[in-house]
């Protein structure tokens, strides 16, 4: 029979008011305060977290048991993830008193608000800059692309970010629906998978790679 005492049925891991007040469980708190304050669990927190478990019986509170079967359970698997540390945190959240998870809890709700709102300026911004990085491209390659067919480099491009178009548009009226689809249609463009960011460089290289093999052409002949 497993002996394990945070997952036996009814066994609680949250330290108790008189856990918290005094020794190790006041310790714990006081330490859980300093990671858990700014909403993110990192490694050097894990790393201070693992070194002061190693310092402590195992068997003084069901908390601190419980603690040390969670991180050497992922330590164990190898490199620790983003979500593993949330994992963590989540583990330290729980065996904190009432007061001090909900404020663990703010902390993180706060953190993860903060954290989304710059991704989406990042992304905002990284789609103005690929507007004009292809009104530029436009503006230098125009009088070329007017009578060359799209390339199915930009007709691909034009599909990731949710437009329709038929293959017998030319490479400038490609250009200006890539234009516009970035600029009218920004959540589209926000959200292409990861994998497309990458495809939308090569595009882009293969599109200017395009125009200076036209113009070496046209110096030659």
């Amino acid at each position: 029979m497993n002996d394990d005492t945070s997952k036996k049925k009814g066994v609680r891991v949250a330290l108790s008011k008189n856990q918290a007040s005094e020794g190790l469980g006041r310790e714990l708190v006081e330490l859980s305060s300093k990671w858990l304050a700014d909403g993110k669990f990192d490694s050097h927190e894990l790393e201070e977290l693992t070194a002061w478990l190693a310092k402590v019986p195992v068997d003084s509170l069901p908390a601190i048991r419980f603690l040390k079967e969670e991180v050497e359970r992922f330590i164990s698997a190898g490199e620790i993830s983003e979500w593993e540390l949330n994992r963590l945190q989540n583990a330290v959240i729980r065996v904190i008193p009432q007061r001090e998870r909900q404020e663990a809890k703010s902390a993180r709700a706060e953190y993860d608000r903060v954290n989304s709102e710059n991704r989406a300026r990042e992304r905002e911004k990284n789609r103005q800059e690929k507007a004009e990085y292809w009104r530029g491209l436009r503006k230098q390659y125009a009088s070329d692309w007017e009578n060359e067919s799209a390339s199915d480099a930009q007709l691909d491009f034009i599909r990731d970010l949710g437009g329709k178009v038929s293959s017998e548009i030319s490479k400038l009226e490609a250009a200006e629906l890539i234009d516009d689809l970035l600029n009218k249609n920004a959540p589209a463009a926000a959200n292409i998978k990861s994998g497309s960011g990458c495809f939308s460089v090569v595009v882009v290289f293969l599109i200017v790679l395009t125009g200076f093999l036209y113009s070496l052409g046209k110096l030659a002949s």
